[in-house]
C-alpha cells in the first residue's frame, strides 16, 4: 500500500490508482486494509456507488470485521441507504 500510495503522489490518475487497488484486493481478498483504502479512494473521487459497491463485497469477503463493517455503514448513509446502515451498525453487537 506504501508504494502504491507514493505512485499515486507522483502519477496522480484515478484511473491508475482504482486499478492498483482493485488489483490488491484482489491479491489479498480477505485483507482489510487494501479494501479500505478502495473505499477511501472511490470517495475522494466523489464515486459514492462505487464506494458502496466495495464496502459491500467487502462485507461479504470479510463478514464481522469491525472496520468494514463501519466503512459500509458510513457509504450506506452516504448513498441515503439510512436503514441499511442502522442494520450494519447493529451488527457490531
Amino acid at each position: 500500500l506504501a508504494v502504491i500510495r507514493i505512485n499515486s503522489s507522483l502519477n496522480p490518475s484515478a484511473s491508475s490508482l482504482t486499478e492498483q487497488l482493485q488489483s490488491l484486493v484482489k491479491d489479498a481478498p480477505t485483507a482489510s486494509e487494501p479494501r479500505i483504502e478502495l473505499i477511501k479512494h472511490f470517495v475522494s473521487i466523489k464515486d459514492n456507488r462505487q464506494a458502496l459497491a466495495a464496502a459491500q463485497q467487502a462485507a461479504d469477503a470479510i463478514p464481522g470485521d469491525v472496520r468494514i463493517l463501519e466503512a459500509l455503514g458510513r457509504m450506506q448513509i452516504l448513498n441515503g441507504e439510512h436503514n441499511q446502515a442502522l442494520s450494519t451498525f447493529g451488527k457490531w453487537a
